[in-house]
C-alpha cells in the first residue's frame, strides 16, 4: 500500500483502471458462466418446449384431419340433411295441399252435414208430430173400436136373441094343451054342423115376433075354417085364412098368451089335419122366423056348440 502511494498518479490511475478492468473481467465471466448455464437450461427448456409443440402440431394435425373428415361427413350430413328437408317441403307442401282440400271437403261436407241436420231435425219434429196426431188418432180409434166393439156385442147378443112361438089347444079339462101331446083333437060339432077350436100361442123366446101373421089350413079343402064368429057362406080358398096379430112380447116379459078362436065346419069329413104357420120379424133381425105344427081332428056328434 506504501508503494502504491508512492507511485505516480498516472500509474495510480492505470493500476486503478487495471483492477477495475480485472473486476470486469471477472464479473463478466461470472455473468458469462451464469448466463451460460442459463442458456443451457433455457436451451433445454426450449427444446423441451419444441418437443411438446411438434407433439401438439402432431396432435393438431391429427385432429385438423379429424376435423376434416368429420367436416366431409358433416358435409355430406348437411347435403343429405338438405336434400330430405326439400323433399319433406316437397312431401309437406303436397300433404298440406292434401290435408287443405280434405279440410275444404270435411267443412263441406260437415256444412251439408249441419243442413242434413237441421233438415233431419225438422223431419223429426215433423215426425213427432205426426206421432202425436197417429197416437191421438189410434187413442181416438181405440176408443171408438171399443164402442164398437160394445155395440157389436150389444148387438151380437140382441141378434142371438130370437122368438119362440109355441102352439096350443084350449082344452076345458086340461087347459092349454101343445099341439104335440094331442094324438087327436076331437071336433064336437054336436048335432050341427060345426065346432070352435080355440088356439093358443105363446112366445117362448127372448124376442118380440113384430107383424106375426098366423095361417089356418084344412086338409082336405073341403073343410072350412073361418075366424070364430065369422062363419060365412062358401068363399074360394075356404078350406083356409089368415089373422094378423101386431106383436108377440116374450111371455117371461109380458106373461101374455096370445089366442084365436077357429070355427071348423067338417062338412061330413070324419078326420082331417089343420095345419098352423105363424109367421112375423123378429125385433133384432130382419129375417125374423116361421112356426108351423099340425094338429089332427076327428069329427064326433056330442054336445057341440049347436046348430049353425
Amino acid at each position: 500500500m506504501a508503494g502504491f502511494r508512492n507511485l505516480p498518479l498516472a500509474d495510480k490511475v492505470n493500476v486503478c483502471v487495471l483492477a477495475v478492468s480485472v473486476v470486469a473481467i471477472i464479473v463478466a465471466t461470472s455473468a458469462y458462466m451464469d448466463a451460460h448455464g442459463s442458456g443451457v437450461e433455457q436451451a433445454k427448456t426450449l427444446a423441451r418446449q419444441a418437443e411438446i409443440l411438434e407433439d401438439a402440431r402432431t396432435s393438431l394435425k391429427a385432429q385438423v384431419k379429424a376435423t376434416d373428415h368429420a367436416g366431409d361427413a358433416l358435409q355430406k350430413q348437411v347435403e343429405i340433411a338438405t336434400q330430405q328437408e326439400r323433399t319433406l317441403k316437397q312431401t309437406g307442401r303436397q300433404q298440406i295441399a292434401l290435408l287443405t282440400d280434405a279440410a275444404i271437403s270435411l267443412r263441406r261436407e260437415l256444412t251439408s252435414s249441419q243442413k242434413q241436420q237441421v233438415q233431419l231435425q225438422a223431419q223429426q219434429r215433423a215426425l213427432g208430430t205426426v206421432q202425436d196426431t197417429l197416437k191421438r188418432q189410434l187413442d181416438d180409434a181405440s176408443a171408438e173400436l171399443a164402442v164398437i166393439r160394445q155395440q157389436q156385442s150389444a148387438q151380437l147378443a140382441l141378434q142371438r136373441r130370437r122368438p119362440e112361438i109355441k102352439l096350443a089347444v084350449e082344452s076345458q079339462e086340461l087347459g092349454p094343451v101343445e099341439f104335440a101331446r094331442f094324438s087327436v083333437l076331437n071336433c064336437d060339432v054336436g048335432s050341427g054342423s060345426w065346432c070352435r077350436i080355440v088356439i093358443e100361442f105363446r112366445n117362448v123366446g127372448d124376442a118380440t115376433l113384430k107383424d106375426a101373421a098366423v095361417l089356418f089350413t084344412a086338409q082336405p079343402a073341403s073343410v072350412f075354417l073361418d075366424k070364430g064368429g065369422f062363419r060365412l057362406g062358401e068363399r074360394p080358398n075356404h078350406n083356409s085364412y089368415q089373422e094378423a096379430f101386431q106383436a108377440m112380447i116374450p111371455y117371461r116379459v109380458s106373461k101374455a098368451q096370445y089366442a084365436t078362436f077357429v070355427d071348423v065346419t067338417p062338412n061330413a069329413i070324419q078326420d082331417f089335419t089343420i095345419e098352423v104357420v105363424a109367421v112375423g120379424e123378429s125385433e133384432t133381425s130382419v129375417t125374423g122366423g116361421a112356426w108351423r105344427d099340425t094338429l089332427h081332428v076327428h069329427t064326433i056328434h056330442g054336445a057341440g056348440p049347436g046348430a049353425p
